[in-house]
């Protein structure tokens, strides 16, 4: 377990260089096991991929089951980055609407 612990929080880390952030992006973890008893083998793997950063918001979760049986963890995050990219859509949203009220004017107008 401790092996496929460590490897995702590997592919954590790439994923956020691949997006060009750091570990202090994520808000909130939600964890997701097939067995509470492997939660010690998570945290000290947790504990040093936050080390020197203040701890997101996290929720842990009892599964009955991942994708494949040999899967017994799941990590899902929520980072900074989206709620940028979400106050940019809608920032896009109210500018089409503007457009389209100008242009509802610019008819009427005809």
């Amino acid at each position: 377990m401790k092996k496929q612990v460590e490897q995702v929080y590997a592919n954590i880390d790439r994923l956020l260089a691949g997006l060009g952030v750091t570990r202090d992006a994520i808000v909130r973890t939600t964890t997701y096991v097939t067995d509470l008893a492997l939660v010690p083998e998570i945290h000290p793997v947790r504990q040093r991929f936050f080390a020197g950063l203040e701890l997101s918001a996290s929720t842990l979760f009892e599964i009955s089951a991942l994708a494949g049986p040999e899967l017994m963890l799941m990590l899902k995050l929520k980072l900074k980055l989206m709620l940028m990219l979400m106050l940019m859509l809608m920032l896009m949203l109210m500018l089409m609407l503007m457009l389209e009220i100008d242009l509802m004017r610019l008819m009427m107008q005809v």
